[in-house]
């Protein structure tokens, strides 16, 4: 019920832009693409086996996104509909684009013009959109590792991802904008760019950031934990000794083992928390062996 009201809505909005025949008919198209990703949404919160097939919405979905300007659609669908309080949206989103077919670098660039990331003033008043952006930033880093990743690393994607980590933005803004940091750094040249500006900027907002690894918020929590983790692991500051070296062991006498750290798995220095994208890996999971 809620979707299909959702659904209504975004219909309602679409239909008031006006602009003739043309223009009606890509409000329609938008009004639908967007109903199905609500749909999918509202489908995944219903999973509770490994091997059911995909839903209808997911497919058609898939179908649109075949084309070049479909795919493009479909991405700004996301970024407009998907709320930062929904706990399955960043999944939903890195599932659906990780199912369809890889944009060209032409149409990347397309979609990074449409955004207008350079004017990006609004990121406290519009949090979900930007946490969005953030995921799909994220997301085509490392679909698209490599030449074509330095390519996309602009100074403006750079210049909008590092502003989006300014303490007053919300956490789950800044926690992806460090993973979308985080996955174009996979590409050596992306890491030298960042390393250079890091170095010529007048604080390292990540200095700061993994100072939340403490807090009680979980959101915060995890900010802190992914911004240790990049220090240590990607960004390394000669004068900054490794997180593991300053961890307080007293009194511990078991922890997590370490060989089980994988791409999706981001374990603490003192071996007793770890942060797992499981949530993302099972609803992949839930659908692969189907597609």
């Amino acid at each position: 019920m809620g979707s299909s009201l959702s659904c209504i809505s975004c219909e309602n909005d679409e239909s008031k832009s006006g602009g003739g025949h043309q223009d009606s008919c890509c409000s329609a198209e938008t009004a639908s693409i967007k109903c199905l990703i609500l749909e999918t949404l509202s489908v995944y919160r219903t999973i509770v086996e490994n091997n059911e097939d995909p839903p209808l919405p997911m497919l058609k979905l898939h179908s649109i996104a075949y084309t070049e300007e479909g795919w493009l659609r479909m991405v700004e669908s996301l970024i407009q509909v998907i709320p930062i309080n929904e706990p399955i949206g960043p999944a939903s989103i890195t599932l659906l684009l990780d199912e369809c077919p890889l944009p060209s670098a032409a149409t990347v660039g397309e979609l990074i013009q449409k955004l207008e990331l350079k004017n990006s003033c609004d990121t406290k008043t519009k949090p979900d959109k930007h946490r969005n952006v953030a995921i799909i930033l994220g997301c085509i880093a490392d679909k698209l590792a490599g030449p074509r990743s330095a390519h996309i690393f602009s100074v403006q994607v750079q210049d909008y991802l590092l502003s989006n980590l300014q303490n007053d933005n919300h956490p789950a803004l800044i926690l992806f904008s460090i993973i979308a940091i985080e996955k174009f750094c996979q590409t050596t040249e992306n890491k030298s760019l960042l390393l250079k500006r890091l170095v010529s900027m007048k604080e390292n907002p990540f200095l700061h950031l993994e100072k939340w690894v403490n807090r009680e918020e979980y959101l915060e929590r995890q900010v802190g934990v992914c911004a240790q983790w990049l220090l240590d692991n990607m960004i390394c500051i000669e004068e900054r000794p490794f997180s593991y070296k300053n961890a307080n062991m007293d009194g511990i006498n078991v922890i997590l083992n370490s060989n089980d750290v994988s791409e999706y798995l981001k374990i603490t220095p003192d071996g007793l928390e770890v942060r797992s994208l499981a949530v993302y890996i099972c609803i992949i999971d839930s659908f692969v062996g189907s597609m």
